[in-house]
């Protein structure tokens, strides 16, 4: 690098000397990379840089952007460098989104940030001067995979869709999780909109999730073929017959015609019924464990299914009953498990000697290591369902879990986010997830504290004190009954109202007002959670002192529900037909371990 560019200017007073220069065979990835760094550029300062193939500018400083992986190490991980040679700034990426990914870093680097989805929410510094020193900067990635299943999923969620995919991008995500079919809506459905959204930033695209028996067509085959269903005292048509090779062959034969009608698919998520409490219990069936018998199917599928399809990795999801490890069934190259710890709480970190789910995990990973498959963790960072409409900021938790992860050997994480529209408390926790899997040995509490600046501006010091109030206090409180929680939240509110009589930056007001809501609806869901819990322990049985706090939970979030980033519709509509909000829970601790994890049982018996 020149001297000169110890301190290079990239633009002056709205002007640049720079041209921005991809190959004119670059792919979409790398032209898109090109558009995003001239339209941040613009933003910043007004200054609107070329794009150029490179041969008509040989005599102007170039920023150049590049995809070589032929010239990177491990290049199955995302990875990038940006550098000075000479007069010119280069940005190479190992594959076409990860010089993307360079493009992002290099505008962080200038002061951009993208705390949350959508062109509103970006922080974007005005510069009339854009310098930038010397820097030799090579990042990979920690983890192989990082994405989300992002819910729901319907036509009328495409704009907010799109927008978590550009924010997902930014944030140097890979992957996009869709169902086949969720409820009304699938991939089929939103396809023509989101897949140049995915494609023109190199995402990695996951579809299916719990989608086997429409593999397995039981509308055609159920009334004709019983025998090809899961027995549980009668035929029933929630799964099959694991050790029918027919249903199987169906099923594999399906999943072909499916692929060749949809190339763009690079993994197929192929899970059983979703909350499925048992498998077949024939003979055959029978001499299987639940994780074995599905674990030996998706096995048997897959072999069929890559013998047309070489390319496409199959996803097992080891979930519920099939969470703990196999024992006679193995996975296999190209397959990867998805690990879903689905009941784990939060107050206590993944290995923790009191969660049965590290052990467990910890015999998959021995599997796949043994046998060359991939694993992954789905985890429940932003599921408000799961967590009871009281997800909690978890930056350290998640970095503490995340590198315990990667030490064990796990390859990716791939939470939910259940929903879109509560995005400014799950995207906190997603983009901390995603920073971890970036870089597992990043200083979350400089993550934390740059996020508390730039977004809080002012009150960024009492925010802080938020945040690591409810990561104290959240967790805990979604399980136990411990009213004594409640002053300290109280207490955070009642600071909250003071710093909002000094802030004069309409911006700042807005995101500190958007928090103090979300910590009132807290507090009233707490309220709520502890006497769902008191009566289930016997501590309380004052029944329509529940429906009284259930109602005032509900009309609260009906009066506030136009604050955008807190709630949502599609989530509170679950709870109030009966699912949480009206369903009285019984908490039964797993017998199978000593621990402090929980299944949730449901009766009709408190509906609204």
């Amino acid at each position: 690098m020149s001297k000169s560019n110890l301190n290079a200017v990239l633009v002056k007073n709205g002007k640049s000397d720079h041209v921005v220069v991809v190959d004119k065979l670059a792919p979409p990835a790398v032209n898109f990379a090109a558009r995003e760094l001239v339209g941040y550029f613009m933003k910043m300062s007004g200054a609107m840089l070329p794009i150029s193939d490179g041969n008509d500018c040989l005599s102007r400083k170039q920023i150049q952007i590049k995809a070589h992986p032929q010239k990177m190490a491990n290049n199955c991980r995302d990875q990038f460098t940006i550098k000075w040679e000479g007069e010119n700034l280069v940005l190479e990426g190992s594959n076409p989104r990860s010089a993307l990914f360079a493009v992002y870093a290099l505008l962080e680097i200038l002061g951009c940030r993208w705390f949350y989805p959508g062109e509103s929410e970006e922080i974007i510094p005005r510069k009339k001067r854009i310098t930038l020193g010397k820097i030799n900067l090579r990042e990979q990635a920690s983890m192989e995979y990082r994405g989300m299943a992002p819910y729901p999923q319907g036509t009328k969620d495409v704009p907010m869709l799109q927008k978590m995919i550009d924010w997902m991008a930014k944030n140097r995500m890979n992957l996009c999780m869709f169902s086949l079919a969720h409820g009304d809506a699938g991939w089929d459905d939103v396809k023509s909109e989101l897949l140049p959204e995915l494609k023109k930033r190199d995402f990695i695209l996951n579809v299916g999730a719990h989608c086997l028996m429409k593999f397995a067509q039981p509308e055609k085959w159920f009334s004709e073929k019983p025998e090809w269903f899961a027995l549980k005292k009668e035929r029933v048509n929630d799964d099959i017959c694991h050790s029918r090779k027919e249903i199987i062959d169906i099923v594999s034969d399906n999943i072909v015609d499916f692929l060749n009608s949809h190339p763009e698919i690079d993994i197929l998520s192929l899970w059983p019924t979703d909350g499925i409490t048992g498998l077949c219990e024939c003979e055959k069936c029978s001499a299987f464990s639940a994780t074995d018998l599905l674990l030996k199917t998706t096995k048997q599928i897959k072999q069929n299914v890559v013998r047309h399809k070489p390319k496409i990795k199959i996803e097992f999801l080891a979930y519920y009953i099939y969470s703990k490890p196999p024992s006679k069934a193995q996975p296999d190259a190209d397959l990867i498990i998805n690990y879903a710890p689905r009941g784990h709480s939060y107050e206590y970190a993944f290995d923790s000697p009191t969660n049965p789910y590290c052990n467990r995990l910890k015999g998959y990973i021995k599997s796949c290591q043994k046998n060359g498959a991939s694993i992954c963790v789905f985890e429940y960072y932003a599921d408000n369902v799961l967590q009871k409409l009281m997800v909690a900021p978890m930056a350290r938790r998640i970095f503490e879990d995340i590198r315990h992860f990667k030490a064990m050997g796990v390859g990716g994480m791939l939470p939910i986010c259940v929903s879109i529209y509560c995005w400014w408390m799950n995207c906190f926790n997603l983009r901390m997830m995603a920073k971890a899997a970036w870089n597992a040995s990043a200083d979350v509490e400089e993550i934390l504290a740059d996020y508390l600046k730039k977004y809080y501006g002012v009150a960024g010091a009492e925010m802080r004190r938020y945040f690591l109030t409810l990561e104290k206090i959240v967790p805990a409180a979604i399980w136990r009954y411990d009213e004594s929680h409640l002053p300290a939240l109280r207490e955070v509110e009642s600071r909250l109202r003071v710093v909002l009589k000094r802030i004069e930056s309409r911006v700042i007001l807005k995101r500190v007002g958007r928090a103090l809501v979300y910590l009132q609806a807290l507090e009233q869901r707490l309220l709520l959670r502890q006497r769902e819990i008191g009566l289930v322990a016997g501590r309380l049985d004052d029944e329509k002192s529940m429906d009284l706090y259930r109602r005032k939970y509900i009309d609260f979030i009906e009066k506030h529900r136009r604050i955008s980033g807190v709630f949502d519709p599609y989530v509170l509509s679950h709870h109030t037909d009966g699912w949480d909000l009206g369903v009285r829970c019984e908490i039964i601790p797993d017998k199978s371990e000593e621990g402090c994890h929980f299944e949730m049982k449901t009766s009709d018996k408190f509906k609204l």
